[in-house]
């Protein structure tokens, strides 16, 4: 059981930080997008945990935990708990195209509130500004520093700061179970819940592919290209077949009824 000192606030927090992408072209294109990217960020999970507070202004979502963690354990949720988020946001996200990179570190950050304004500040959230805008990818970025305290979710370095999370893990257990071998039989589908999400995580890495061979900016391609080769290198036969059939999911079971196997999550 995960138990906090609600009467002691510390300067040093667990920060994520989420920046949409494309913001400031869909306030000037396709405002009616923005009221959707924030009734989806109105329904995230995070708002259901008293321990934790969340900011949103513009394009940015900042999410911190509300009280002292004092031992290993409770600092193992919080970098959980945090990921599980951007999962959520993830997922939910690919329901209306939505694209973000966030990373999550760790120091020094103050939220209270005056009697007319809320105050925000800190040299973690000026330090995940920076490290955010140098990112070259999509997704979710851990300080390396917290990395031991990430005991559920496989990362991979991204630079001497900052490791890769692969949010996607249904993608993992197909690597687990088939080795980069295809079809995935049958038998380890159907009976169980294990691949439920895989379609979603295919879809999200189709748009992806797309972003990254179609994009007008280099630049934007240059993200999606990074991310998506993360996860490219763990199988790249099934990618490469992926990439064939424009990630059908008959590529990865040609006889399972893909309809049957996907998640309720969100109806």
């Amino acid at each position: 059981m995960w138990h906090f000192k609600k009467g002691k606030r510390m300067n040093e927090k667990f920060l994520l930080y989420i920046d949409i992408l494309g913001f400031s072209e869909l306030v000037i294109q396709h405002p009616e997008k923005v009221r959707e990217i924030y009734n989806v960020v109105n329904k995230l999970n995070v708002h259901r945990h008293d321990a934790f507070q969340t900011i949103i202004f513009s394009d940015t979502i900042l999410v911190y935990n509300k009280y002292e963690t004092d031992s290993l354990h409770d600092k193992q949720y919080v970098v959980m708990y945090m990921i599980e988020f951007v999962q959520d946001l993830l997922f939910r996200g690919n329901l209306i195209d939505l694209n973000f990179r966030s990373i999550i570190t760790y120091g020094e950050f103050e939220h209270f509130k005056l009697e007319h304004t809320e105050c925000y500040y800190g040299k973690s959230l000026i330090s995940a500004y920076r490290h955010e805008k140098e990112i070259n990818g999509v997704g979710l970025f851990l300080d390396s520093k917290l990395e031991v305290y990430n005991e559920i979710y496989k990362s991979c370095r991204y630079n001497s700061e900052l490791n890769f999370v692969f949010l996607f893990r249904t993608i993992l257990s197909l690597k687990f179970f088939t080795d980069d071998q295809l079809p995935l039989p049958s038998s380890l589908i159907e009976p169980a819940f294990e691949f439920c999400w895989l379609e979603d995580e295919i879809s999200i890495l189709r748009k992806y592919f797309i972003a990254l061979n179609q994009h007008e900016n280099p630049r934007v391609r240059a993200k999606y290209l990074q991310t998506y080769q993360f996860y490219r290198k763990l199988m790249p036969y099934t990618f490469e077949q992926l990439e064939k059939t424009d990630f059908s999911m008959k590529t990865i079971n040609p006889e399972v009824d893909w309809e049957m196997q996907k998640g309720r999550y969100f109806e």
